[in-house]
């Protein structure tokens, strides 16, 4: 049989299914399987099977076949209802949904059944997912397509190219990059088990190629922008901070201009949504205090870090603006959306099955956001931030898109505001009106370490140079959790071994004053 016998019947005569038949399956595996086909002896191998054909979508199309063995004996297998229901759970799992069902071809003389799934390479929307991954076929193996690739194809499809990241800069030094920055991103990503312990041995240089921030020793452009401390040639690291006075842009009630990295930029927001945004809690006998920002916290900083993570930073005469009106809160960057996503779908869609977003047009800046914590997940967030408004009882957001610029829009409930401009916000705390004046030293300290991440006490412990765990809890851990500023992962179970501590809002709010 020739070699090219596979590639010739499925992709160049682009077989049906309709045409696939016992007699066909039985001429495949006179070959071996290919970068086109795949063999699978039952479906207690389903979720492997998935991934195979879901990287031959990704590919030029292929079949995977239940049923034979991985040396061709065809064997076949009994078909149930828990055969079936679990057929179609697995093909649900596939992003974008894609129209895919099984043919079952009966064995000659048997009971058993051949379970085969043919697909052509789709053409749109790739690279599909399985399970939340994509796959690639090389040959016979199937492996999880890297991110590079995925942002490749995705750029192929819907022009949204940003090179600028990527480009070597020969005026760009490591004298104008915050070393002691670099190392304590490090060290950061190493506790998350976003980066391998030996990173912590190498020096700057290996540390920058490691995260493709140089080529050949020479910079490139995204090293300035995440860790740049002389930015004076970066003017588009910037952000521009207004709360107005009522719903225009008439009267300025605090106007700021912030240079800095990515890093820094990033404090600095946070730091002015605390400013100007009210802080309540309430606390309820037995019960521990809860804070709530008016605005949802985590929904505010998602669609900041992706204003960072996804604009046109090759514009150099534009930077980021964050508007605090009384009725809403805008930030908009320089850029726009793949052109395969809609805002207005994004806003309308009821079931919040939002297209995947997690394909930025800057992958290093991404990844290097995401090892640094600043981005916890991919392709969430834009689900996440209309979650939270809603759950908090506020619109969702809205996402305006010019084909220049995007702004995302949260509404403020003006209702429950107790204050209006211009007047001093009660934070309405509980009995107690907390004065951050008379927060101990010590208590500060902690807070600077937790930052936006969750440590547990040994590594508190360590961060902190303590040696005595007692006067560790009792000067710093235990003051901090009765006012508020601390809490535990796992409040039920306060003693477990595995138990982390993080900032409160409260505690959040006290961190980015003093950033």
């Amino acid at each position: 049989m020739p070699q090219g016998f596979v590639t010739l019947h499925i992709s160049q005569q682009n077989m049906t299914k309709e045409e696939i038949s016992f007699d066909y399956i039985k001429r495949l595996t006179y070959n071996f399987e290919g970068v086109d086909v795949e063999f699978k002896e039952t479906t207690g191998q389903l979720n492997r099977g998935m991934e195979a054909l879901c990287g031959m979508i990704n590919g030029d199309g292929g079949i995977v076949v239940f049923g034979i063995s991985n040396k061709g004996k065809i064997i076949g297998q009994q078909i149930a209802d828990k055969t079936t229901r679990e057929i179609g759970e697995a093909l649900r799992k596939f992003e974008p949904a894609i129209d895919l069902q099984p043919k079952y071809i009966k064995l000659p003389e048997s009971d058993n059944y051949l379970i085969v799934f043919s697909a052509d390479g789709v053409a749109d929307d790739k690279p599909y997912l399985w399970d939340g991954k994509a796959y690639q076929r090389h040959d016979s193996v199937t492996s999880v397509m890297p991110r590079e690739k995925q942002i490749r194809i995705r750029e192929q499809q819907h022009g949204l190219v940003y090179n600028w990241e990527s480009k070597t800069n020969h005026s760009l030094t490591l004298d104008m990059l915050d070393e002691h920055q670099i190392l304590n991103f490090v060290q950061g990503a190493i506790r998350r088990g976003r980066l391998v312990h030996s990173a912590m041995s190498e020096n700057i240089e290996s540390i920058l190629n490691r995260l493709k921030l140089s080529n050949n020793g020479i910079l490139k452009n995204a090293a300035a922008i995440l860790f740049g401390k002389e930015l004076d040639t970066f003017p588009q690291c910037a952000l521009r901070l207004a709360r107005f006075k009522g719903i225009d842009k008439k009267v300025f009630i605090d106007n700021q201009r912030i240079e800095g990295n990515i890093f820094e930029l990033v404090d600095a927001a946070m730091s002015f949504f605390f400013k100007h945004l009210s802080l309540s809690g309430t606390t309820h006998r037995l019960t521990v205090r809860k804070d709530e920002l008016e605005v949802p916290y985590d929904a505010l900083r998602e669609a900041l870090v992706n204003s960072l993570c996804h604009r046109a930073w090759h514009l150099e005469a534009s930077t980021i603006g964050i508007a605090i009106f009384d009725d809403r809160i805008e930030i908009e960057n320089a850029g726009r959306f793949p052109k395969s996503i809609s805002p207005n779908t994004l806003k309308n869609n009821e079931e919040h099955n939002y297209e995947n977003t997690s394909l930025p047009p800057n992958p290093i800046i991404a990844n290097v956001m995401f090892l640094g914590g600043l981005i916890e997940s991919w392709g969430r967030g834009l689900s996440m931030m209309f979650d939270e408004c809603i759950q908090a009882g506020l619109a969702a957001p809205i996402i305006l898109d010019n084909g220049n610029f995007v702004k995302v829009i949260f509404k403020r409930n003006i209702d429950g505001l107790r204050t209006q401009v211009g007047v001093k916000q009660d934070s309405s705390r509980s009995e107690v009106e907390v004065e951050f004046e008379n927060v101990s030293a010590s208590i500060l300290r902690l807070i600077d370490i937790l930052g936006e991440e969750w440590l547990s006490a040994a590594e508190l412990l360590e961060r902190l140079e303590f040696k005595s765990r007692s006067t560790f809890r009792k000067n710093y851990l235990l003051p901090a959790i009765a006012d508020s500023f601390i809490e535990m992962q796992n409040p039920a179970s306060p003693n477990a071994p595995n138990q982390k501590y993080g900032l409160t809002l409260l505690g959040k709010k006290l961190y980015y004053r003093y950033k």
